[in-house]
């Protein structure tokens, strides 16, 4: 069936480019704080967009928490003078992750494997969020995957390892590499180059 594809920050004039940019700047900041041994803490140092003190209620949508952590990650790197380098999409020292909120069903098994890099919800560091994604497929509307909403988030090269294994025991396939899922923006950023470099043959069963 034919496929739209959706995109959270639909003000920019470039998706993709808008799209890039915040991934060089989650890989920056990211591959900047990485520390195995300290997995809970070293990528949540950016505010927690979870503070209804500080936003209020009405501010808590998806969108606007990635929005909210990509304005701060920009003003932290410029702060901590991290430098942001271009890149190719096949060339990033990490990893992107894809996030499903919707699916996830707070088992905790991935956070018990990854010494709390993810949380019991399976959610990925906010400071790893790259950008917010709806999926909509022209299909019969009663179809409950007929809407997708998912965060992508970036994994720095020190816990791509630890993250596949978060991802092996994730019965509800919640979390799942970019180029394993079927989602739209696999496709996109396929297209444009990405390509993790250790990247298997085999696609795992999960989301269509």
């Amino acid at each position: 069936m034919k496929e739209r594809f959706l995109y959270a920050d639909l003000w920019t004039s470039s998706p993709l480019a808008h799209l890039r940019e915040r991934v060089a700047e989650a890989a920056a900041w990211c591959e900047a704080h990485a520390a195995r041994g300290d997995n809970e803490r070293c990528l949540r140092k950016l505010n927690n967009p979870l503070d209804v003190e500080r936003f209020g209620i009405l501010n808590q949508t998806p969108d606007w928490l990635v929005r909210d952590i990509s304005s701060q990650r920009t003003k932290a790197l410029l702060t901590h003078r991290i430098p942001v380098s271009p890149f190719e999409w096949d060339k990033l020292p990490g990893r992107l992750l894809v996030y499903w909120p919707d699916d996830n069903t707070s088992d905790g098994g991935a956070a018990s494997v990854t010494a709390e890099f993810f949380d019991i919800h399976n959610t990925p560091p906010w400071d790893t969020w790259a950008g917010y994604f709806v999926d909509s497929k022209y299909c019969d509307p009663l179809e409950p995957e007929a809407m997708r909403r998912y965060v992508l988030a970036y994994i720095p090269a020190a816990f791509v390892d630890l993250v596949e294994e978060g991802i092996g025991v994730n019965p509800e396939y919640c979390i799942m590499w970019l180029e394993d899922s079927k989602t739209t923006l696999s496709r996109i950023l396929a297209e444009a180059g990405y390509r993790w470099r250790g990247a298997r043959d085999s696609t795992p069963t999960g989301h269509q």
